[in-house]
């Protein structure tokens, strides 16, 4: 079924997120859905209306709300439009990559976080083209469609690295960071999940980029907390694999 070119979503707000959510799932099976709710979330400024929803989910302790956000801004993302991905990397914009980063850090479902992490890896891998399509293929896997990813400019990517290294990767690898000086090393069974997580997440940023990765985990004291963790006998799930 062909979907109007002009559309209207429900105002921004947490008691409309399950009718936001069902209203992408609907308008992502086909391409004139696809097109039209990207038109829709440019001219509505919707990713920064939608943005501030995350922390008043966070602050509510509604998981509910937080799943839901989470399959809102994975549809956005994987909409996968060059001037949405250019609009949430502006700096008078809130950062996408940091709310992305809230909800992977509140997920406890390992599918959901896996699928966020994907989308933000989409966000940030613009290269090489091999890599950046394999994560676009495996996060997209659900909706039918584009199976390209458009290449944003070199210049706009940078920008976005630069602020994600400089802001959100440090909300990212805080709870890897609070366990400085840290000597009761048991964690519950979730604990121990994410911090795997964050350590398979580590590595992909650091064959990725290189040199900002570099500079951020000798910053900020990474791979000595990370040592402190892969030594921990408390924990056998946190040993290398």
């Amino acid at each position: 079924m062909d979907m109007p070119s002009n559309v209207h979503m429900p105002t921004a707000d947490l008691k409309n997120l399950s009718e936001i959510e069902q209203c992408m799932r609907v308008m992502n099976q086909t391409a004139n859905g696809r097109d039209a709710l990207a038109k829709f979330i440019m001219s509505d400024d919707y990713i920064g209306k939608l943005t501030p929803l995350v922390e008043m989910a966070e602050d509510l302790e509604s998981l509910t709300d937080l799943h839901r956000l989470c399959n809102i801004m994975k549809t956005i993302i994987l909409l996968n439009d060059t001037s949405i991905i250019e609009h949430a990397i502006q700096e008078n914009h809130p950062l996408l990559t940091d709310s992305l980063v809230d909800l992977l850090l509140v997920e406890a479902d390992l599918g959901v976080r896996s699928q966020i992490a994907d989308a933000l890896r989409v966000l940030l891998d613009q290269g090489p083209p091999v890599q950046a399509q394999e994560a676009f293929a495996r996060a997209n896997g659900e909706f039918p469609g584009k199976t390209r990813l458009p290449q944003a400019t070199e210049a706009n990517h940078e920008l976005l690295l630069a602020n994600f290294y400089e802001h959100s990767a440090r909300k990212l690898f805080r709870p890897l960071m609070a366990l400085e000086g840290r000597t009761d090393m048991n964690f519950t069974v979730q604990q121990a999940s994410m911090f795997t997580y964050l350590i398979e997440v580590l590595g992909y940023f650091i064959r990725q980029h290189l040199h900002r990765s570099k500079f951020f985990v000798l910053q900020n004291d990474i791979a000595q907390r990370v040592a402190q963790l892969l030594s921990c006998p408390e924990n056998p799930n946190l040993a290398p694999r």
